[in-house]
């Protein structure tokens, strides 16, 4: 037996059940029902509208025009400092050439003092010639370092600390749905004699693969790897302070530099067993095993 019609006052058998609102109604107000529930996407599609013709109207250069002039001018100033210090170590090779002019300029004057003096005197002796020749041997020779000698400069590369600009924290934040991760992007085999920890420092991912301290790209690519011969590796982790990856084993401490991929070993003062590491901005801390407990330095 059908139901009445959900709405006051209407006489009308139900014709169908709004799985919306849960209510039997008949033809009439189901279609009447139907409209209602249509009519309220029309005010849904003007606002989706309005809000696509403001980002469409966003001006980019506009928004980042203060930003860009504040980058502008860190450049401007870095440039500013750097050749002020391209400037102060022209200087320093200037006044160290001039010194050792100046050297060689009084050793001459000296000279031409007393070989004036001798010949005034008319009393040279053997002694003296020797001294007057050696003199001008040690002026020569200094003469000849300032003419033809190469000056070696010992140049770093300019390394820029990517912390030197940092964006705001509204600009960096990311929201992560880890119940949508996505299927592996990328699969690497490792045979289980492979060291298990990996690190990264958000520019290469370091691991241990097939006896080698292997750096891959973001696209999971091999790029360069070293010989490791030594312990099995506990723990790895990335110092942004340093640019360099700790690497930790029973015994040892080893940093790794990514760029010449040389590897070096700390000197610790203690027989304590090693167990994992991280590293803070100013800080670098190891578990150790002391006999049963765990202890963090």
């Amino acid at each position: 037996m059908s139901q009445p019609c959900a709405i006051e006052n209407c006489k009308r058998a139900s014709r169908a059940l709004c799985h919306c609102c849960h209510q039997n109604l008949c033809r009439d107000h189901l279609n009447q029902h139907d409209d209602m529930l249509n009519a309220k996407l029309i005010p849904f599609t003007d606002e989706i509208n309005q809000l696509d013709d403001r980002l469409r109207h966003i001006d980019v250069k506009y928004i980042l025009e203060h930003t860009h002039e504040q980058l502008d001018q860190w450049r401007r100033e870095s440039y500013r400092k750097i050749d002020e210090y391209i400037d102060d170590r022209k200087r320093k090779l200037t006044e160290n050439i001039n010194f050792q002019i100046h050297n060689a300029s009084d050793g001459i004057t000296r000279l031409k003092a007393i070989i004036s003096q001798l010949i005034e005197k008319q009393d040279t002796t053997v002694d003296d010639l020797n001294a007057i020749s050696r003199n001008i041997q040690s002026i020569r020779q200094e003469i000849t370092q300032v003419e033809y000698k190469m000056i070696d400069l010992n140049i770093s590369p300019l390394e820029i600390d990517h912390r030197l600009i940092r964006l705001g924290e509204e600009y960096v934040k990311h929201d992560f749905n880890l119940s949508t991760l996505m299927p592996p992007f990328h699969i690497i085999n490792r045979s289980p004699e492979s060291h298990k920890p990996v690190t990264t420092n958000n520019k290469v991912l370091l691991m241990h693969l097939q006896n080698q301290l292997c750096l891959f790209n973001q696209e999971l690519q091999f790029i360069k790897g070293i010989p490791w011969n030594y312990a099995w590796i506990w723990d790895m982790c990335w110092s942004s302070t340093l640019s360099r990856f700790f690497i930790i084993t029973r015994n040892e401490i080893f940093i790794l530099d990514e760029n010449t991929m040389t590897l070096e070993c700390l000197q610790k003062e203690d027989n304590y067993s090693l167990c994992a590491c991280t590293c803070s901005d100013i800080s670098f801390y190891v578990i150790v095993v002391i006999k049963t407990f765990v202890e963090i330095i």
